[in-house]
């Protein structure tokens, strides 16, 4: 199986293209995500095609999401977003306002 990388920098979002080929088998695409120079503690990742929400087959060691997929011959290019939410909450339960 073929692995695309695909890194997200959630402080500027971007548009990139990946080039997976059609009617393969099996592919993966594995997305790391952070922020600036950080890591993203605690991210929700998914893909979202059209209506339908993919969510990731595994979480790896290194904190990435792998999503496996498979391509069919019917449609050449296709749009998608990848969606990587910060699920940590900040505790603010000790500030005064100060």
């Amino acid at each position: 199986m073929k692995i695309y990388n695909l890194n997200i920098d959630t402080s500027k979002p971007i548009r990139t293209v990946l080039n997976v080929p059609s009617n393969a088998e099996k592919y993966g695409i594995r997305v790391k995500a952070t922020a600036g120079e950080y890591n993203v503690r605690n991210p929700l990742c998914q893909i979202i095609d059209g209506s339908t929400v993919i969510e990731a087959t595994k979480k790896l060691d290194d904190g990435s999401f792998l999503f496996e997929m498979t391509s069919g011959n019917t449609e050449r290019e296709r749009e998608v977003i990848v969606r990587v939410i910060d699920m940590d909450e900040i505790d603010a339960s000790g500030w005064d306002g100060i």
